[in-house]
């Protein structure tokens, strides 16, 4: 695939190879290195190898790595087969999904012309994200790779699940493989987590959480993204009327498949599309009757260089109860827009000095919509800026919101329960509540958040954050300053 979803996923599975045990902050977008120098950012795979790879198969991951069944038939049918159990965390529970409603009619179908794949596009869109202000200002239409195949699908809107308050959670592992074999490599897995945070006719918006598992079940939370596709295409989904039609965009690089695929004691009839340029694999599966993604793959390597390798499968998906409808953001929410937050960042190393450093948070509004926002945020330790990343912010958001609507503030009461995550466990609760501020409070076993927000203008005013490591407790304090 060509467009800019490739890097997303191949740059966004590879962060857990490279989370450490001290992730920085609530705002943090990755790891954290050691207090006495200032933290690394995490930058995504920039290009595309160009030498073959290995099966991920042989990932040495801290979870097997589930394999879907490979189609056997040479008209793209493929056999039944199953991939229930291999990295899927047992405590996480598939849920049934509903039979979407029929897409609008009328959509233009793509030519063949316009579903030939261009690696160059991909080599070119890679490149623009090693840069980490990449990105500002794309369209929407840019962040998934069946856009090329599928034109039609920047026309249709939502799947019928697909609602603000979705939440959809995946296991993904990944793992960095030397050539050198006294090198062992890296890897990592965990839990990533979509929250759709607003909905309209142009855009799909997605808060995007990574919870590292510490190897007994413990989860960390270590970096939260953004996500921004169409309605009918996103990163986690895509209409499924394209779907009924997928074997049009088969050439000699796209191969897709229809089999029978079980994840939990719950079987799908998915449609895969294996995509194999030279020097690397990439593979997805989608749910038939939804469009939901089930399955993804990558295996990428450059020769004599690390070879790449993580997937992601289907946990869990449900609606967030939000307690409050028909929200707006903010008045002051608007391009040029700046939120500051001074503070500081100390690591707590068992047997070890405590040393806390100055650290801070640059917020800007780079783009709005009716029911969200983006920010561009500069991370700052020690006078130092040592990261960039991008947050979205949307009327329909329990958790890493830079602002609340007027509106969830006037619902929320002390001691309410917003949400008690039935796979990750973590709690979201009211705390205290005044004429001045509110206070969300977010708990976990490896982690405690305490989040303020001013009534007045919606802004969030603070935030406290520890995080429990073995040996290590990280501990974060921001206030606001401008």
């Amino acid at each position: 695939m060509v467009m800019r979803s490739l890097s997303r996923y191949v740059s966004s599975l590879a962060l857990l190879v490279l989370l450490s045990a001290c992730p920085l902050s609530f705002f943090s977008r990755g790891p954290r290195a050691a207090p006495t120098a200032p933290p690394p950012t995490a930058a995504p795979i920039a290009t595309l190898p160009a030498s073959p790879t290995e099966s991920p198969a042989d990932t040495p991951t801290l979870q097997p790595t589930p394999i879907p069944p490979e189609p056997t038939a040479s008209s793209g049918r493929g056999a039944s087969g199953s991939i229930g159990g291999g990295g899927v965390r047992p405590r996480a529970t598939a849920e049934t999904v509903t039979q979407p409603t029929p897409a609008p009619t009328g959509l233009a179908p793509a030519t063949p012309e316009t579903r030939r794949i261009a690696p160059q596009r991909l080599r070119d869109i890679g490149e623009a994200l090693a840069d980490p202000g990449a990105g500002i200002g794309a369209e929407p239409e840019y962040l998934h790779p069946l856009l090329q195949l599928f034109p039609e699908l920047r026309q249709t809107g939502a799947p019928e699940w697909l609602r603000e308050g979705s939440r959809v959670q995946y296991w993904v592992q990944s793992a960095s493989i030397s050539p050198d074999p006294d090198d062992p490599g890296a890897s990592g897995a965990g839990i990533v987590q979509y929250d759709l945070v607003a909905l309209d006719g142009q855009a799909a918006v997605s808060s995007v959480r990574f919870l590292l598992d510490q190897g007994d079940g413990t989860l960390l939370p270590t970096a939260v993204l953004s996500s921004v596709g169409l309605p009918g295409a996103g990163e986690y989904w895509v209409h499924p009327e394209v779907l009924a039609r997928a074997e049009e965009a088969q050439n000699d690089e796209l191969l897709v498949a229809r089999m029978p695929l079980t994840l939990q004691e719950v079987t799908y009839a998915a449609v895969r599309f294996e995509y194999k340029p030279a020097g690397a694999e990439y593979v997805w599966m989608f749910d038939e009757a939804t469009g939901l993604l089930l399955f993804y793959r990558h295996a990428i390597a450059g020769q004599g260089e690390r070879k790449q390798l993580s997937d992601m499968t289907f946990m869990h998906r449900r609606q967030l109860d939000i307690p409050w409808r028909d929200a707006t953001p903010p008045d002051w929410v608007a391009i040029g827009a700046g939120l500051s937050y001074e503070g500081s960042y100390t690591v707590v190393v068992t047997g070890a000095g405590v040393t806390p450093l100055p650290y801070g948070i640059q917020a800007e509004v780079r783009r709005t919509a009716a029911r969200w926002s983006e920010f561009v945020l500069g991370e700052y330790l020690s006078g130092s800026l040592t990261g960039m990343s991008q947050r979205v912010t949307g009327v329909s958001q329990i958790a890493d919101a830079l602002w609340l609507p007027d509106q969830a503030m006037a619902s929320m009461r002390r001691g309410q329960v917003l949400d008690v995550d039935p796979v990750t466990g973590i709690e979201v609760k009211v705390g205290e509540v005044s004429d001045r501020s509110v206070v969300l409070v977010e708990s976990g076993k490896a982690h405690r958040s305490v989040l303020t927000y001013d009534r007045g203008d919606g802004a969030l005013l603070a935030t406290e954050l520890e995080l429990y490591a073995p040996l290590v407790t990280t501990r974060v304090q921001l206030t606001r300053s401008g």
